[in-house]
């Protein structure tokens, strides 16, 4: 019992700490690039690159080979990502049955350059995913709004 308790813990350990890294080798190598990962992950190109090493480190295996043209799957790498699309998939088959039901109202401060820049391409992929959500938006001064949030 010691044991198998013990090791419990040594897998949740390792695995609360290798989880993120396993998502950016996933997200990597579903998006077949770096930098489109990056985009659509809202994370940088850098951070991803980092995390993929230090998993290849962490597993003593190259999962990736890196090119001009792109990057491609080592056999491993195939292996691995068949494994994590399962895994993840289920998550987005749970997200599916029981979020997309989400209602409400949804409302968001924010600075003009930020509403006409960014906000539009977040708020499009939101409510694609989440129709029965209201938005209301609210624009004013980076000062204003953060006396209304109340941040000091």
């Amino acid at each position: 019992y010691c044991k198998i308790s013990a090791l419990r813990g040594i897998i949740m350990h390792n695995l609360r700490k290798i989880l993120p890294l396993y998502y950016d080798f996933y997200i990597v190598a579903n998006e077949k690039s770096f930098s489109k990962a990056a985009e659509v992950n809202f994370t940088s190109q850098p951070s991803l690159s980092r995390n993929i090493q230090i998993l290849e480190q962490e597993l003593n295996l190259k999962l990736l080979n890196r090119s001009n043209k792109g990057i491609f799957l080592t056999k491993d790498g195939e292996l691995l990502y068949k494994q994590l699309d399962a895994f993840f998939n289920q998550f987005i088959d749970f997200d599916t049955i029981h979020f997309n039901e989400m209602k409400g109202t949804l409302s968001i401060g924010s600075t003009r350059n930020i509403a006409d820049n960014k906000l539009v391409s977040y708020l499009t992929a939101f409510t694609n995913k989440y129709p029965m959500v209201k938005i209301k938006i609210f624009t004013d001064s980076a000062t204003n709004l953060n006396k209304f949030l109340n941040i000091k």
